[in-house]
């Protein structure tokens, strides 16, 4: 996601990620964004600066939405998800003014944000998780679903059989190896993205 992130801020696309500042014993893009120099944070003011001067923002999700992350905070408690993981990829800082990207890693999860994006009116895309983060699988692209004021159309459907190339892929999952291969991705790119870190 950190990679994807980078390449849309390079175009111009502002980003806003959401997120706890902790990976619950993965390694979570908020590890990454800060080896590549995107810290997060402290405040909303800050956030709409950084989105102002580098089209790119990191906010906590204890800055958006306290008590939400109070919920989410359970998980270190009880070992266990809550409703709260799944209320959390819906905000929306924007007010409508933007597209979320929904994500949800199991079937009955994905019909349920189905339907709740049809009857919310909501605009986002909605697709399945890649390890737990909202970015299509580049092994095998997952149905990418666009969500428009309550109507739907299908951007992607599923891949169904696994990619013939696959690129290749950081030599281990530390956050500062995987940061290391973004900027080596970006700059194979062309897009100059690198300069973030």
């Amino acid at each position: 996601m950190p990679l994807l992130v980078l390449l849309l801020q390079r175009i111009g696309i502002p980003v806003l990620l959401h997120g706890t500042l902790e990976g619950s014993g993965r390694v979570a893009s908020v590890y990454i964004l800060r080896e590549l120099g995107v810290l997060p944070s402290a405040s909303l003011a800050q956030a709409q600066r950084s989105l102002d001067d580098e089209l790119l923002a990191f906010v906590p999700t204890a800055v958006l939405c306290p008590g939400l992350a109070n919920l989410l905070s359970l998980r270190s408690r009880l070992g266990i998800r809550n409703p709260a993981h799944h209320l959390v990829k819906l905000l929306d800082p924007f007010q409508g003014a933007g597209l979320r990207v929904v994500s949800a890693s199991q079937a009955p999860h994905l019909i349920a944000a189905e339907a709740f994006l049809v009857a919310t009116g909501f605009d986002a895309l909605l697709l399945r998780s890649t390890e737990g983060e909202s970015f299509a699988n580049p092994r095998q692209r997952p149905k990418i679903q666009l969500f428009r004021h309550g109507d739907t159309s299908v951007l992607f459907e599923e891949e169904l059989a696994p990619a013939k190339h696959i690129p290749s892929r950081p030599a281990s999952i530390e956050a500062a190896v995987t940061a290391q291969w973004i900027r080596q991705a970006a700059r194979r790119a062309g897009t100059g993205a690198a300069s973030a870190g």
